[in-house]
């Protein structure tokens, strides 16, 4: 556990510290439409031509000092933990379980789920939330006279459309067609979601599946967690 926990403390930090630098390299392209990632006062109140071409340097000086203190601030904190661990909170939050160290463990969900009415809307929207392999995912159930709307993402967008159905006769072979109204169409996995989804939801109900699915972890245990959560009694909302 001790070594998945510093794997995932540093994975997160690495991260940060890619996201820092693309914000500087914005900033150095495009300085008057973005603004510089570190909170930076100038000692020059009306700069001179000198103070003009000395801040851009000045600027990235502090930048990357702070960022190597913050760095070493996370260092020492983690060391502390190491030494001591009952006594010292680790200094990340991390996804997880006491109990196990196997994936289905980091499936609990982050928060309980919530279920929204909005006043004068017949709609009710169910949110939910987990985190699986590290990977925050958001989900929102919301059912329509004839659809069940779903979004699954763990990008903060809707990403790719996929509408599904149940096709065949009530007495006939059961089969499910997808069609990708919008965004990609190559990734197989996508279609691989819409089809479970529609065979669960046209176990009870006619209505089609309007899926949108954004993903950067595309593993079986992502999938049987998303899976696991939306099938759960208290989440159908059809």
């Amino acid at each position: 556990m001790s070594s998945s926990r510093h794997t995932e403390f540093w994975d997160k930090w690495r991260k940060s510290e890619q996201e820092a630098r693309i914000a500087l390299r914005a900033y150095e392209q495009h300085p008057k439409t973005h603004s510089f990632p570190l909170k930076y006062k100038s000692s020059c109140d009306k700069p001179t031509s000198s103070c003009e071409t000395s801040r851009s340097t000045r600027k990235h000086s502090a930048f990357w000092d702070s960022w190597r203190e913050s760095e070493k601030q996370a260092r020492i904190a983690l060391r502390e933990y190491d030494r001591d661990p009952k006594s010292r909170p680790f200094p990340l939050k991390t996804s997880n379980s006491s109990t196990s160290s196997t994936s289905v463990s980091e499936t609990k969900p982050v928060y309980s789920s919530k279920l929204h009415r909005s006043a004068g809307c017949p709609l009710t929207t169910k949110q939910l939330a987990l985190t699986v392999n590290g990977c925050h995912t958001d989900i929102l159930i919301t059912p329509f006279q004839d659809k069940i709307f779903i979004v699954i993402t763990q990008l903060a967008k809707i990403g790719t459309m996929i509408l599904a159905r149940k096709e065949g006769e009530e007495e006939g072979p059961t089969s499910f067609s997808t069609t990708t109204v919008l965004g990609k169409r190559d990734e197989e996995v996508l279609s691989v979601y819409a089809r479970a989804l529609i065979g669960l939801i046209s176990q009870s109900s006619p209505k089609a599946l309007l899926l949108g699915i954004s993903l950067k972890d595309h593993s079986p245990s992502t999938f049987k967690a998303i899976f696991n959560l939306i099938s759960s009694p208290e989440n159908r909302l059809w």
